[in-house]
């Protein structure tokens, strides 16, 4: 499910990718009946990142701990970080001293909202 416009095609059966989401490569790399090999010309970069869930393992523990961007160090931010991914203030702890936040309650719907990260205002979650 690549758009034409992302990638160019030669006569001799080559792709080349100019531009591929996680979801995609990770398909591409299943397709082993039809695709011989995938070759990387430079550094790969995909379109979409997450933050990663560290010290998690193969299971999450709450409360998670929230920390956040540099440029994301007022309570505002934070908050509005928050509140794009739909977590009501109940649902977790602010420690405005230091700007983390104890998230205690979270739907998977919400997680990965805060893990795809938009506006790039997380720096960790755990």
């Amino acid at each position: 499910n690549i758009d034409s416009i992302k990638f160019n095609q030669t006569n001799l059966g080559i792709i080349q990718l100019n531009e591929v989401t996680d979801e995609q490569l990770t398909a591409l790399r299943g397709e082993k009946d039809t695709i011989v090999t995938i070759e990387c010309d430079g550094t790969i970069s995909t379109t979409t990142t997450t933050v990663p869930l560290e010290n998690c393992d193969d299971f999450m523990r709450m409360p998670l701990l929230i920390t956040f961007a540099d440029f994301c160090d007022n309570t505002a931010c934070q908050l509005d970080t928050m509140q794009k991914a739909n977590i009501d203030t109940t649902n977790f702890d602010h420690l405005t001293s230091i700007g983390i936040i104890f998230l205690n309650q979270v739907t998977d719907v919400q997680l990965t909202a805060l893990r795809s990260n938009e506006d790039k205002t997380i720096a960790a979650i755990e």
